[in-house]
């Protein structure tokens, strides 16, 4: 006996012309294709209870160039580069959201300090923007001693 193809593990259940309706047909573990299926379904339905609450995407915009920056730092930690006997780890990102032109920095830590006289570094030479929007990574909180 050969063993079944996918295609005909699921589409082994048919409609015949008997009075029952339905044939019963076994995958190769000896399940019911109906038994299966009523577990996805089931599984389905409990995944999708626990995503209810969709998420409101809320489209963020600026009229002119420098209103709003948006900055984040990669981490290139499994891909140092070495540049006139430095290495460097981790590279800001800078990015004006109505221009969308985009400043990358070589650093070589992740310390709050160096990523804030990075950032100062940038700011002297342009206008404040009246938004900067960062994640809540400890890389952008610098606190007064």
């Amino acid at each position: 006996m050969s063993p079944r193809s996918s295609f005909d593990y699921w589409s082994a259940v048919s409609h015949t012309g008997s009075s029952s309706g339905h044939v019963i047909a076994l995958d190769q573990s000896g399940a019911s294709i109906w038994a299966i299926r009523a577990h996805f379904t089931t599984l389905q339905q409990q995944l999708n209870g626990l995503f209810q609450k969709k998420t409101v995407l809320k489209q963020i915009g600026a009229g002119n160039v420098q209103i709003r920056h948006q900055v984040d730092l990669i981490s290139m930690e499994n891909m140092p580069t070495k540049w006139k006997g430095k290495t460097f780890k981790f590279v800001p990102t800078l990015m004006d959201v109505f221009s969308r032109y985009h400043w990358l920095i070589p650093l070589e830590g992740n310390i709050a300090s160096l990523i804030a006289m990075t950032l100062s570094a940038i700011y002297i030479q342009l206008d404040l923007p009246k938004v900067i929007q960062h994640e809540q990574g400890a890389e952008f909180e610098c606190y007064r001693q």
